[in-house]
């Protein structure tokens, strides 16, 4: 179940209205829970390294909380600018996406890196 859909409606019923300014705070504040949700949801994940891959290291973990950290005040930011002018409010939140579009991709481990650097030959799907 998402909530995403409610807000994006209003945002595009009323943009175009006196309406706009709510409809935009409304939008952004949906995604401050989300980013408070997705916060706790990932300190789980990393707390006392539990739920981690055992190739994760430290500074990857640091890198992707420090990213996901910034959604916080981005998104207060953009929820309060909504109400001076809720096409900078939507234009904010989308500089964050494109951000975390850019840059939350690390790529998957390749076979080497999974056996500590050395070469590491993988046997060949059979074709059957």
């Amino acid at each position: 179940m998402t909530v995403v859909p409610f807000p994006t409606s209003l945002v595009a019923q009323y943009l175009s209205t006196p309406a706009a300014a709510l409809a935009c705070a409304v939008y952004a504040g949906v995604f401050v829970v989300i980013n408070l949700s997705y916060n706790l949801l990932w300190w789980t994940a990393v707390r006392e390294r539990r739920l981690l891959h055992p190739t994760v290291t430290d500074s990857l973990v640091k890198r992707l909380t420090r990213r996901l950290l910034l959604g916080l005040p981005v998104y207060g930011l953009s929820t309060l600018l909504a109400f001076w002018n809720p096409s900078v409010s939507l234009g904010l939140c989308s500089c964050l996406w494109i951000f975390w579009a850019f840059t939350f991709y690390e790529g998957s481990p390749s076979p080497r890196r999974l056996a500590g650097g050395q070469d590491v030959e993988l046997a060949p799907e059979s074709e059957a």
